[in-house]
């Protein structure tokens, strides 16, 4: 690599960085969130941000999907570092058949997607059990 293709990738990198969010910065360094490299046909580097692949998503899911209670689907999503970032939450919404409001903040869609997988099987389960209650009334 030549030294000015160097100082051009370098320089992109440093636009990147420089247009990210302190919260953004913090998730790249903790792994969380990471940089990928693009350069189109006139040789131009461009650098996008992207959250930890599918395989990130697919362990919230089934972290969220075992938890016993909307307050820990919340713990969740926190540890996870997905309670406030648009991104994440709007990928999990539509897994999950979540509708996004635009007017919505991050902590009600958080809430709702945890609602909709942790609150509906709570609800699923506390059916059953007071269907089975009635049968054994007879």
């Amino acid at each position: 690599m030549k030294r000015n293709e160097l100082a051009s990738l370098l320089r992109a990198i440093a636009d990147c960085l420089e247009k990210a969010s302190p919260e953004d910065i913090k998730h790249l360094m903790e792994g969380k969130l990471r940089f990928s490299l693009e350069v189109n046909d006139n040789n131009q580097a461009t650098i996008a941000a992207s959250s930890k692949t599918k395989l990130g998503i697919e362990n919230i899911k089934q972290r969220l999907e075992q938890a016993n209670s909307i307050e820990e689907g919340l713990q969740i999503l926190r540890e996870e570092g997905v309670d406030k970032r648009k991104q994440p939450l709007g990928e999990l919404a539509r897994s999950y058949e979540v509708g996004v409001r635009k007017s919505e903040n991050m902590a009600d869609l958080a809430y709702r997607i945890v609602n909709a997988v942790v609150g509906s099987r709570l609800h699923a389960e506390t059916m059953r059990n007071l269907s089975l209650g009635d049968k054994f009334k007879e």
